[in-house]
């Protein structure tokens, strides 16, 4: 029983180890999706600090810390990028932190940053 108590130990310092690094990144959750045709339905997916992902009210998935430290510091990278072009068919990103960012896009449109394209597929994997 005794050898168990370390790796607990050290399992739990990780996991708030990682948990405060979401937090040092300043984003809050981040939205993303896509919408428009001809019905012009919105689908939209959150993923919140604590690695919860939604679609609307629903919980669909649950991420590892590791891997939602690395999306909300590649999401922090684009605070300040700024695109707004949504076609018909768009895609968007919505960055949540003490202020809000929205980047939008048509499909397949070549002016927009590959660091969005590259974090919108990333969570887009998600699902």
């Amino acid at each position: 029983m005794k050898p168990l108590l370390p790796i607990v130990l050290a399992l739990i310092t990780l996991s708030c180890n990682s948990q405060k690094r979401i937090e040092k990144t300043g984003i809050k959750s981040i939205d993303f999706g896509y919408g428009g045709g001809v019905t012009g339905a919105i689908h939209q997916y959150n993923l919140h600090p604590n690695g919860d992902l939604e679609l609307g009210d629903s919980a669909i998935n649950s991420i590892k810390n590791k891997q939602t430290y690395e999306l909300f510091r590649q999401a922090g990278r684009l605070m300040d990028y700024r695109f707004n072009q949504p076609g018909n068919m768009y895609s968007f990103i919505r960055i949540n932190s003490e202020t809000s960012n929205y980047i939008s896009w048509s499909r397949g449109d070549s002016q927009i940053d590959q660091s969005v394209i590259d974090l919108f597929n990333k969570l887009n994997t998600l699902k």
